[in-house]
């Protein structure tokens, strides 16, 4: 969720109050356009990504890269053991500016200044010498109106307007005349956001909907005082403003909404409201959303190197397909070569040819051959036979290959299915593991074998009509779930898709038919098929459920099976209400 002008400036307060004092001890950029700002006591967390502009203290800091890049590398050099001076707002605007004092190498005192442009996909993060100078930022950018490149006269981009507290000054004279640079067909929206800084969508939403003229033109806001009511509700949200807390307004199937003010419109639709200190609010409202961005990137970086993988043996076994279908030419190779030796008695055996035409017994028609004419009918026939046999043997040897890495690929989707499921940090090191032992990640921190072994975790697990579900999330939980249950229970997979193993522990009940439809259904939710209809689901007892021996992770073969065909959930929740 992204913060506006009146939100960061509550924000800006908390800061200024809790960093006195405190020492920049660290600075880190877990993945681009988020980072982490170590305090003496404090954490400071700001996230610059166009779904995600706001600031605030945090405790759940992310392990830094290995390898950090060179913008944070530079704020280290400059930043690190730095004293924090003071917090401040440009304006009103979603820019603050965080200055540092440190004493450089021959011991002379320098400031720093760190801009932070909270707008959105035009954030950005600037540092500055104290006259103002760029010495480096997060994004460069070079246009008609600013640049922000190393070396020039750092402009900030603010937008225009006053501040609400500059309205305390204003008249009914100056509100008229702004008025009046705008038609009569333009809305009272546009004219809050352009003639005052900071009020985003959330906040105007309440704005108009506290003078109820959202609708008007302006005409009609210079009649009977309106645009007095205008001001007082705008003065009104500015004293609102002192309280040093922020709301947190909540509600079911909808977004949380952020604002240091009464929104009476969220109230009036519902949504429940808690005050908060400025941090734990900011921190409340996107700190799950902030875990869901770190896990989908470290997905993505999974994703990547499995589909580089799956590409190459797409591209080996096409290659391969393409080798067997020269090797079918074994079969007319050997014809020939027969033949040719049926039919050598009809030809001079001194004389080479190059074409020659021979009775085919088994069509009773006539072939016609081609020859190499360097040899004679015999040596022909002969090289005939030695290459028909050698694309034999060839045949077979790549038949094994193909077979081989086509269950190498089947592996590799299991573990990209398994990567879609990934919901927390033990579920991304499961699988992380898995592809470090099977080759596809090499594990620089690598220890020997059997060193500080994970334990795997738990499977997903659902409860309807008082019967336990497991549901595996990677395949070593599907390896798991099928060794550590009696081999009478059910086990259930979505049929030639990868998917996740289903376990029934019925502890040796008789299972209702609405149990078995219902692990039919998880197992094709948390399959590749989940978003089609009438997914074929595999259910045998774990008895007749095998693992070949050096088979990979999750793999199993399984016979005396049966075939429920179900849709699968639309959302996982439908179960709850079902049980």
């Amino acid at each position: 969720m992204n913060i506006d002008g009146i939100t960061l400036s509550i924000l800006i307060k908390e800061f200024n109050n809790e960093l006195e004092g405190n020492f920049l001890k660290k600075v880190q950029m877990p993945s681009n356009g988020r980072f982490y700002f170590e305090f003496s006591h404090k954490v400071l967390y700001v996230s610059l990504l166009s779904s995600d502009c706001y600031c605030c203290f945090t405790k759940k800091k992310e392990p830094s890269p290995n390898h950090p890049n060179s913008f944070t590398m530079f704020l280290r050099k400059y930043l690190n053991g730095s004293r924090f001076i003071s917090c401040t707002q440009l304006g009103s605007d979603r820019i603050m500016e965080l200055r540092l004092s440190k004493r450089d190498e021959i011991g002379d005192i320098r400031t720093y200044r760190l801009f932070f442009e909270i707008m959105g996909r035009n954030s950005n993060l600037i540092i500055t010498d104290e006259k103002n100078r760029i010495l480096e930022s997060w994004r460069k950018l070079i246009n008609d109106k600013r640049s922000v490149i190393n070396g020039i006269e750092y402009i900030p981009y603010i937008g225009s307007g006053i501040s609400l507290t500059e309205l305390k000054n204003k008249d009914y004279n100056y509100l008229s005349s702004v008025c009046e640079k705008y038609s009569p067909a333009e809305k009272v929206s546009r004219f809050i956001q352009k003639e005052f800084q900071g009020i985003g969508k959330q906040n105007l939403e309440e704005i108009l909907y506290r003078t109820t003229i959202d609708k008007s033109d302006y005409t009609e806001i210079l009649q009977d005082g309106k645009i007095l009511i205008l001001k007082k509700i705008l003065l009104d949200i500015d004293n609102e403003l002192s309280d040093l807390n922020l709301y947190v307004y909540e509600k079911e199937d909808a977004k949380p909404l952020l604002s240091p003010m009464s929104l009476i419109h969220a109230i009036d639709e519902g949504y429940s409201v808690k005050k908060m200190n400025p941090s734990e609010a900011v921190e409340y409202v996107n700190g799950s959303r902030r875990k869901n961005t770190v896990i989908n990137e470290r997905k993505a970086r999974l994703r990547k190197i499995l589909e580089k993988e799956l590409g190459k043996l797409e591209s080996n076994i096409n290659n391969l397909e393409k080798d067997l279908l020269e090797c079918t030419k074994s079969e007319e190779l050997q014809l020939k070569a027969e033949l040719i030796m049926g039919s050598i008695y009809k030809f001079d055996p001194r004389k080479n040819y190059e074409i020659v035409d021979v009775m085919n017994w088994h069509t009773g028609r006539e072939k016609r051959i081609e020859l190499n004419k360097k040899f004679n009918l015999n040596h022909n026939a002969q090289r005939m036979f030695k290459k028909a046999s050698k694309l034999k043997r060839r045949t077979t040897i790549v038949q094994k290959r193909i077979l081989k890495l086509s269950k190498r690929l089947a592996y590799i989707e299991d573990i990209i299915h398994s990567v879609e499921l990934i919901e927390d940090e033990n579920d991304f090191n499961e699988i992380r593991q898995e592809m470090i032992d099977a080759g596809y990640i090499v594990d620089k921190n690598r220890r020997k074998k059997g060193q500080n072994k994970k334990k795997v975790s738990s499977p997903r697990k659902f409860k309807f009509m008082d019967f336990e579900i497991l549901v595996g999330k990677n395949n070593r939980q599907n390896d798991l779930i099928c060794r550590s249950h009696s081999r009478e229970e059910f086990w259930f997979h979505a049929q030639k898709i990868p998917g996740s193993h289903v376990v029934i522990n019925s502890a040796g009940r008789e299972i209702p038919e609405e149990v078995f439809q219902i692990a039919a259904r998880l197992a094709a939710y948390f399959s590749k098929g989940k978003t089609g209809t009438k997914i074929p689901v595999d259910y045998t007892r774990l008895k007749y459920v095998k693992k070949p021996k050096g088979a990979a992770p999750g793999f199993v073969i399984y016979d005396h099976f049966k075939t429920l065909i179900v849709n699968p959930f639309k959302h996982i929740e439908e179960l709850d209400s079902e049980g």
